[in-house]
């Protein structure tokens, strides 16, 4: 969470030509914001140690990068980590008429973009740090994570969603989305489009307001929790090595069904004629309802 509130540094920058924000951080917060202005303003917080990011335009891309190694600062209670614990952060107020590229990573750092978004690709990488997105349309989203968590509120494109052990959160959207990590858990909603959803040792929630493309959702230890909208038309296959199958879907004609694998069919259309829908744990257990 961040703390300090003294501005070290304020700047405008033209955007004419610029096609690319790019940012690149060690230990600050990076926020993204609109603004009414026509020209970037960025705001540096911090303190007296802190060092100003470096300024460089690159062909269309203008590039900002951050200090490599943190500075010891002085507090009451003794010599700390400035940067790592004081949580300071680099705002960076765009006009709302930019719908380029957005590229932003930091290692420690949180990367959170608010407000509503209109880009042609949006990509962000953090160590620890988390990534939050309000809403966000653009053709390619990407956002990775090692151990910070993934929050997005909506977002609409191909996405891309990868974490180590952080959690990943999406609440809803369009079009199609790829989902990977070890060990967090994983939630999503508002499924339309192409889906892989792939955990180790984390659980999977995924809610599917429709389903019209293919969907794989896989496990190994952890559960999985789908939600299909009732008037879908899919045909769903479940299996498991030892983990239980709960299918609770009222309208839908079951096929084949043991302990341990499940075939159904939702919907009037022909079954060859419709989308199959995946899903498969080792020890976990899978939940299919509406």
């Amino acid at each position: 969470m961040f703390t300090s509130s003294d501005v070290v540094y304020t700047g405008n920058f033209s955007l004419e030509g610029i096609e690319t924000i790019w940012v690149r951080e060690t230990f600050r917060d990076i926020v993204f914001l609109h603004g009414d202005g026509e020209e970037l303003l960025v705001k540096e917080y911090g303190n007296q140690d802190t060092e100003l990011m470096r300024v460089e335009q690159r062909g269309t891309a203008l590039c900002f990068e951050g200090r490599d190694k943190a500075l010891l600062s002085v507090s009451v209670s003794g010599i700390f980590w400035g940067i790592t614990t004081g949580k300071h952060k680099i705002e960076f107020i765009i006009p709302s008429g930019f719908t380029g590229q957005i590229y932003a990573e930091s290692k420690s750092g949180d990367v959170s973009m608010r407000d509503i978004w209109e880009l042609q690709n949006l990509q962000m990488k953090t160590a620890s740090g988390d990534a939050s997105v309000g809403r966000v349309q653009a053709e390619h989203i990407l956002i990775e994570s090692l151990s910070g968590d993934i929050d997005v509120e909506e977002a609409w494109g191909d996405r891309q969603l990868f974490s180590a052990s952080g959690d990943i959160s999406l609440k809803s959207g369009r079009g199609s989305l790829y989902v990977k990590t070890k060990s967090g858990d994983v939630a999503v909603g508002g499924l339309d489009a192409k889906t892989v959803l792939e955990s180790i040792s984390g659980d999977i929630a995924a809610g599917f307001a429709t389903v019209t493309q293919p969907v794989k959702i896989t496990t190994v230890s952890g559960d999985a929790d789908v939600k299909v909208a009732a008037d879908s038309s899919v045909s769903i296959e479940a299996r498991t090595v030892s983990g239980d199958i709960d299918l609770d879907l009222p309208s839908a004609q079951i096929n084949n069904r043991s302990s341990h694998y499940v075939l159904a069919h939702m919907g009037s259309g022909a079954v060859e004629n419709t989308p199959v829908m995946d899903i498969g744990s080792v020890s976990g257990d899978v939940c299919v309802s509406n």
